[in-house]
């Protein structure tokens, strides 16, 4: 990632925050799709992050889509996609949502009914420690060429 400077990662316009929104209105039929819309979420994430801190805090409204990151992880859970894991784990007295999608891991805080997927295995997964808000342009640049391509691998 050399030359790429913390500008580049900056949400200078709203570009990534509307295909983020129009992302998550796209029907989930792979897990490329999913991957995607994943994606989304976190371009939203971290859009909603930034313009909290300049100021701007009615922009807490735009964690509705949280709704649809729920609606797309039980979708994912009852096709049990090959390369997806889901689990929870509790973080500063509150439910994380984690998904992995091959080695990738995705987490949301604020997610309704994760109890749902609250660890029932012997060997809960572990978290790769790697946070996605930070480069979340190049994470969704990344997924959409992955859906373009139907990559499902």
């Amino acid at each position: 990632m050399s030359g790429v400077t913390k500008s580049h990662l900056q949400y200078r316009s709203a570009k990534q925050m509307h295909e983020a929104l129009a992302a998550l209105r796209l029907q989930c039929n792979s897990k490329s799709d999913f991957r995607y819309q994943l994606a989304a979420g976190v371009v939203l994430n971290a859009w909603i992050e930034n313009e909290r801190r300049l100021g701007y805090t009615q922009r807490k409204k735009f964690y509705a889509f949280k709704q649809r990151i729920m609606h797309l992880v039980t979708w994912a859970a009852e096709k049990h996609l090959p390369g997806v894991e889901l689990w929870t784990e509790i973080v500063s007295n509150a439910r994380l949502l984690f998904i992995r999608v091959d080695d990738v891991d995705f987490s949301f805080h604020a997610i309704p009914d994760t109890e749902k997927f609250c660890n029932s295995r012997d060997k809960t997964p572990v978290w790769s420690g790697v946070r996605l808000k930070p480069i979340a342009p190049i994470v969704l640049a990344w997924a959409r060429a992955c859906a373009m391509a139907n990559e499902d691998r």
